[in-house]
């Protein structure tokens, strides 16, 4: 999917927002793992991963691949260079925040779910990115913002690959901060704290420890 697909009018970026919090914070998920199936199973391992039909919006992930393979962005359209519109709409730069993305998951996710189940039968516990928007500094600065991420989670046996539960779909989404204070304010928390694809991450690990062990506490 091209960048042009993903990008959005400033107009209806504010209702994109609203819509993005509201789904972020609708509390925590339905539980549909029953307590038996719980006690069948433990997590043998966690398999995350990016569809090539996602939705990614992650500049920063961009310009590291661009950093590395040295490219140098134009943007004013003349056509002697790549644009970032252009790099981040090619296939390899797509893989590459797919996958970033994806060990993020993982890793998030990881010590969130550690001993959550204690069966005996091997499940994988499973993720699908569907899509991951971190707002720009330029667009927080003049309409706000939020940073975004949505992935469906599902258990699978691990001998036999069937799925041994629905998919659930994990809506997350953290502030990006608002006019060019909101801004300076968030650039601060992630110096103190990590950057919001990681925020997103724990919150997604936070909501399926909920969704394997919803009594737990």
């Amino acid at each position: 999917m091209a960048r042009g697909q993903i990008r959005r009018p400033l107009a209806g970026f504010g209702l994109l927002i609203l819509i993005s919090v509201l789904v972020g914070c609708a509390g925590l998920p339905k539980p549909q793992i029953s307590a038996g199936l719980r006690d069948q199973y433990h997590i043998a391992s966690i398999v995350a991963e990016t569809p090539t039909n996602a939705e990614l919006w992650w500049g920063d992930a961009e310009r590291e691949l661009a950093a590395k393979e040295g490219v140098i962005f134009n943007d004013n359209g003349d056509g002697k260079a790549i644009s970032q519109e252009e790099f981040a709409a090619l296939p390899k730069t797509r893989a590459y925040v797919g996958q970033k993305i994806a060990g993020i998951v993982k890793d998030g996710v990881k010590p969130k779910v550690d001993g959550a189940l204690h069966g005996a039968k091997s499940a994988n516990l499973k993720f699908q990115v569907r899509k991951l928007f971190i707002a720009s500094a330029a667009q927080r600065v003049i309409v706000g913002g939020v940073h975004q991420l949505i992935v469906d989670a599902w258990l699978a046996d691990a001998a036999t690959g069937q799925e041994l539960t629905p998919r659930q779909m994990f809506s997350v989404a953290v502030g990006g901060g608002g006019g060019v204070v909101g801004v300076l304010t968030d650039q601060v928390i992630n110096s103190v704290m990590n950057d919001p694809v990681y925020r997103l991450a724990d919150q997604v690990g936070l909501k399926t420890r909920a969704w394997l062990v919803p009594d737990a506490t």
